[in-house]
């Protein structure tokens, strides 16, 4: 018996499909849904936090980098630090819940004719008694009225 080549040409791959696994699963096939993009809030500790608005004074997005304010809570510490535009400064903070309160600042005194913000933010230090979060802002209140508003997200 003379077998035809073409015909082991389509059964050689008939067999290996037929050979497989043939285990049926007569489940319904459960789809897993891709995840949900989370949305990065910044957390309140260890995060730049860098000044948005002083009291009702919107910083301009002009301003350069290192005239630009900035806040640090490191939560290992209790230590705070950042710059007011030009002097560097750092401290001790405490938190309680919504409660947040600055110790004594230590800082740099240097003459910056061109840092309009350095006296606001000593006062903004000074004068905290609570935060609150909204999104990406952080905001710094004495009782009801907003002191500053600062973004974890510059750039």
């Amino acid at each position: 018996m003379k077998i035809n080549p073409r015909l082991v040409f389509f059964l050689i791959p008939l067999l290996f499909v037929a050979c497989r696994n043939t285990k049926t699963n007569h489940e319904p096939e459960v789809r897993q849904e891709e995840p949900a993009i989370a949305v990065m809030t910044p957390e309140l500790t260890g995060t730049t936090w860098w000044l948005k608005e002083l009291g009702t004074v919107s910083l301009p997005d002009t301003l350069p980098d290192e005239l630009r304010p900035f806040l640090v809570l490191e939560d290992s510490t209790n230590r705070a630090q950042g710059s007011d535009g030009c002097n560097r400064f750092s401290g001790s903070y405490s938190l309680e819940g919504d409660q947040l309160h600055f110790g004594p600042i230590a800082s740099t005194k240097k003459f910056c004719p061109e840092a309009l913000y350095t006296k606001g933010m000593g006062l903004v230090l000074e004068k905290c008694t609570r935060y609150d979060k909204q999104g990406s802002f952080l905001n710094l209140y004495r009782g009801d009225k907003l002191l500053a508003r600062f973004t974890g997200d510059w750039q």
